[in-house]
């Protein structure tokens, strides 16, 4: 039985509207594209101004008046820019990517580049408590030292001319690198997949009330 509840039906109408997108741009798709980006846009700035603004202009009125200086450079980013002179909004612009870099940079480094060194000088040969060798821990511990291994010459032997056995290492690299690839995509693929099948879910069973 089809739903009654509102809030379904809205919900189902954006969700085709979206999905309309997939045929041709229309009317209906800009409409929810312009309505997802301004509640976006809404929510987020009064979560800022809540969460940000608000505690920071009590504290002022409690006596921290130094917090004026950040609140003010802060709402530099909202001035309109200047055509042909240096635009005040660039300063705190500026500011907040350089801090996000910062405190980014050990966790990104923390994730991939230590993870991938980490890996990388692992034994190649591992072995279980009573001496016995774990082969699926030990095989994928050559893999990946291989990996990275052939992944290097083939990064150098791009730049610089080796001969032919470098090179021929290279290809194998070469390979490691399109699987990272095809991953990375497959990943994201699969991932969109399960965004439009549990969408469609939603408007088969919870707007249609078909059950199976």
């Amino acid at each position: 039985m089809m739903s009654t509840d509102l809030s379904i039906w809205i919900a189902a109408f954006l969700t085709i509207s979206v999905l309309s997108g997939v045929y041709k741009e229309n009317a209906v798709y800009k409409f929810a594209e312009a309505l997802f980006i301004g509640v976006s846009a809404g929510y987020f700035a009064c979560l800022w101004f809540i969460s940000v603004l608000m505690p920071a202009f009590n504290d002022i009125t409690d006596g921290r008046h130094l917090l004026i200086i950040p609140v003010l450079t802060g709402l530099l980013v909202f001035f309109p820019a200047r055509k042909g002179k240096f635009g005040y909004h660039l300063i705190p612009a500026g500011f907040l990517i350089l801090i996000y870099a910062a405190l980014n940079m050990t966790v990104y480094f923390e994730a991939f580049i230590y993870k991938m060194v980490f890996s990388s000088v692992d034994s190649l040969v591992i072995f279980n408590t009573d001496g016995s060798i774990m082969w699926d821990n030990t095989v994928n511990s050559m893999l990946s030292v291989a990996g990275v291994t052939t992944t290097l010459i083939f990064l150098f032997s791009r730049k610089y001319s080796y001969s032919d056995s470098i090179r021929s290492v290279g290809s194998v690299g070469r390979f490691y690198v399109l699987v990272a690839i095809g991953v990375c995509f497959g990943y994201t693929l699969v991932s969109r997949i399960i965004l439009l099948s549990g969408r469609i879910d939603f408007i088969v069973r919870e707007f249609l009330g078909i059950t199976f």
